[in-house]
């Protein structure tokens, strides 16, 4: 893991690979970035990280999530078109909003290996990630935002 880097300049960017919570020593939660070749940690929640990423390429995490649901009818943890020119597509494990949430991109997603009430996420060949989400849920999120990358890719000219 690299140095503790302040919020301010990191915004998520194409070769992040996810978002995970992580609570530090002093009992705050920090925002875990697990990139293709290198890994932060950012003194910034993840759903803030989220928000000030969505904020970066233009719009509001609020925005995000009322576009998805107006191509795609998703409601409930929806994913986010962060940015299309960056094909930048994140989904929550969880409610957005909830402190154990963490934020995948599914173009990184190699393979999944179930375990119990949770998966192994295989990244790359040396990025695997325990992840608190169930088997069934995972493959939902897969499926909502392959529908929403497809839905996105047929609107772009």
């Amino acid at each position: 893991m690299k140095k503790l880097f302040p919020s301010s300049i990191y915004n998520i960017q194409s070769k992040a690979l996810a978002v995970f919570p992580e609570i530090c020593s002093n009992g705050q939660l920090f925002s875990r970035v697990l990139e293709e070749n290198a890994d932060y940690l950012l003194d910034i929640k993840p759903f803030d990280l989220v928000r000030l990423s969505c904020e970066y390429y233009g719009s509001s995490l609020r925005g995000r999530q009322d576009g998805t649901k107006a191509l795609s009818g998703i409601t409930y943890k929806p994913p986010i078109v962060l940015s299309t020119s960056a094909d930048i597509y994140l989904f929550p494990t969880t409610s957005p909003s909830s402190s154990q949430c963490c934020w995948i991109s599914f173009k990184c997603i190699e393979k999944i290996k179930p375990i119990s009430k949770e998966v192994f996420i295989q990244f790359n060949e040396k990025e695997k990630w325990r992840v608190n989400i169930s088997p069934s849920s995972l493959k939902t999120q897969i499926n909502r935002i392959t529908h929403l990358r497809q839905l996105m890719n047929n609107r772009v000219i």
